[in-house]
């Protein structure tokens, strides 16, 4: 026994060579966070295999709080342990997390307040035995927030205290440093991105700018292993009705314009609350309604704008195909960029508010030249007509000129200055408002029937049969003025010409009623297309219908409806304009239509 205890280490010596290797260790992982060609899964797994090594451990895991539990994301054994959930009640892992408090067992086994923690590992340990182990245990932060736990398994005889527990929680540290700084490395990265689109775009369209933000977000948080989203949206609340939130910005275009009511959805709740709304099974939520079809996680943020007096603005919704997508350190993390984008999406909304306002203006600027025009050309008009009469008078005159001829003439000339007397109407048409339920293929027909479609071109229609009337007066001048943009990008060449009406019906309780342009034209360049409705921008290349297309949008808008184009360039141009539509106002009264 007396030889046994001298060939024991002595422990102030263990002691000391652990401090040795715990500086060493915290040295190697400094560098390897500072040296961003390492990826932070890497340099996790480099702490752990060191950790394990040091305490000569069975296992070393990190685990991620989700709503469900604690989940296995980087361990000694990945073949084994990835993905495993344990249970935040009945686990030493979630007594750590619970309590915020390391925990230090040396045999599990014959201790008989741990033992009842033990959750077993997976293949390892049957049912209800609980085997002689000594355990360490760590809690991970993120902005001072508990997101995780480190555990350390070893035989009893490893004999683990205090400096064992120090060195783990340390290990600890250095684990929520390296999660700490590659999210501010990426959220730098981010923010300059960011910031160099708002300026680039500060002439350009917001919807754009707005979609490659969201696009930013999604390959930033997916780079940090531990935020796994599909989609992304960017809501703000209807200007129409102070009771729902609508997509503005969307990774998705079709989600754009979709309604959200704030009383009844996860969404909602989170703007209410003004706290994120996290849940990995969303499905099974009464109030779960995805806005992309096959998602099964959610986590909606709330973007917060002011300081002493914050309040919502919107919210950012994620959204994922895959249960248990959102972890307690993505949650933390997507959170850390809705505060970093909050700024961008305050000014790229008053930009836009701006824009409008701005459009609007221009439009009645427009409209009252025109209309001054119009009258001008009423008066000549008018002059036109008392000529004709006077004309036709002389036919009675000892020497008329030939009766047939100038008949003919006459009739002529009437007929153009009465063609000429409606174009107020028609201008009055354009400026109005949108009030009037109409037929929509009813109008899509009357727009093709004002467009002279040249021999090259190949017209195919799809009017789909049974749509409900729409409020949106003069829906056939906006695809009168489609249809000559794409006549004019086809120009002398070859090519199709498609004008379809649908119902989208992807969102049973959001359908949308939907006509498309499309052509096969010399199509527009992303920067081409960016430009697309500012004032006096040609509307395709080679054309001169910007105002045409910045008033198309402008009417699309105070129709309450939605316009998204997809252009490139040598392939063509598609111009969906789209109606939200209740419900119930479906198969009321089939139409006309079909393919030709």
């Amino acid at each position: 026994m007396n030889g046994l205890q001298q060939s024991r280490p002595d422990p102030g010596e263990v002691h000391s060579l652990l401090r040795e290797q715990q500086l060493v260790l915290i040295h190697a992982t400094d560098q390897l966070i500072l040296d961003h060609s390492n990826t932070l899964e890497e340099t996790l797994r480099f702490i752990i295999t060191r950790t394990r090594e040091v305490l000569n451990a069975s296992h070393v895991d990190i685990l991620f709080q989700y709503a469900d539990g604690l989940r296995v994301e980087i361990s000694s054994d990945p073949a084994a342990e990835i993905g495993r959930f344990v249970p935040l009640d009945r686990s030493l892992s979630g007594l750590v997390l619970t309590n915020r408090q390391p925990v230090m067992v040396n045999d599990l086994h014959s201790d008989p307040l741990f033992r009842e923690k033990y959750f077993p590992r997976l293949e390892t340990d049957p049912p209800g035995h609980v085997p002689a182990l000594g355990f360490l245990g760590a809690e991970l932060t993120l902005d001072g927030q508990p997101i995780g736990v480190i555990d350390v398994e070893a035989p009893p005889e490893r004999g683990f205290d205090e400096s064992h527990l120090d060195f783990v929680t340390v290990v600890a540290r250095q684990i929520s440093l390296a999660i700490t700084h590659a999210a501010l490395f990426d959220e730098d990265l981010f923010r300059t991105a960011t910031d160099r689109l708002l300026m680039e775009a500060s002439n350009g369209d917001s919807d754009t700018v707005m979609r490659q933000v969201l696009d930013r977000i999604m390959s930033t948080l997916s780079s940090l292993t531990f935020v796994q989203p599909d989609a992304a949206d960017i809501l703000f609340t209807d200007p129409q009705d102070s009771q729902s939130l609508v997509v503005a910005y969307s990774t998705n275009n079709a989600d754009i314009g979709v309604r959200v009511d704030i009383g009844s959805s996860i969404i909602g709740r989170a703007f209410r609350s003004g706290e994120t709304v996290l849940l990995n099974r969303a499905f099974e939520h009464s109030d779960y309604r995805p806005l992309v079809q096959g998602m099964r996680c959610e986590m909606a943020i709330p973007i917060i704008l002011g300081g002493n007096n914050r309040f919502p603005i919107g919210v950012l919704n994620l959204e994922s195909s895959r249960e248990n997508a959102f972890s307690s350190v993505g949650q933390v993390l997507a959170e850390r960029f809705s505060r970093r984008i909050v700024n961008a999406v305050a000014m790229t909304k008053i930009r836009t508010d701006i824009d409008s306002g701005l459009q609007d203006q221009l439009m009645v600027l427009a409209a009252d030249q025109v209309l001054n025009a119009v009258h001008r050309i009423n008066n000549h008009v008018g002059s036109i007509r008392a000529l004709a009469r006077d004309l036709l008078e002389d036919l009675g005159s000892p020497n008329p000129p030939s009766p047939g001829e100038l008949a003919l003439q006459l009739r002529m000339i009437e007929s153009n200055a009465d063609h000429a007397l409606e174009i107020p109407n028609e201008l009055r048409k354009r400026m109005g408002a949108p009030q009037e339920s109409v037929d929509v293929n009813g109008q899509v027909a009357a727009g093709l029937a004002a467009v002279r479609i040249p021999k090259h071109i190949e017209l195919v229609t799809d009017l789909a049969p049974g749509l409900p009337n729409i409020p949106c007066t003069a829906l056939d001048l906006v695809v009168e003025n489609l249809l000559l943009n794409a006549v004019k990008a086809m120009k002398d060449q070859p090519g199709s010409l498609c004008v379809r009406s649908r119902l989208d019906q992807r969102l049973p309780r959001e359908p949308f009623v939907v006509v498309s342009v499309r052509d096969s034209g010399v199509g527009m360049t992303p920067d081409e297309l960016g430009r697309l409705f500012e004032p006096r921008q040609a509307g395709y290349r080679g054309s001169g219908l910007g105002f045409g297309m910045m008033w198309v949008r402008s009417w699309v808008r105070r129709a309450q409806g939605l316009i998204d184009i997809e252009s490139e360039p040598g392939v063509g141009t598609t111009v969906n304009i789209r109606f939200q539509i209740d419900p119930q106002l479906i198969n009321r009264q089939p139409q006309g239509g079909g393919p030709t």
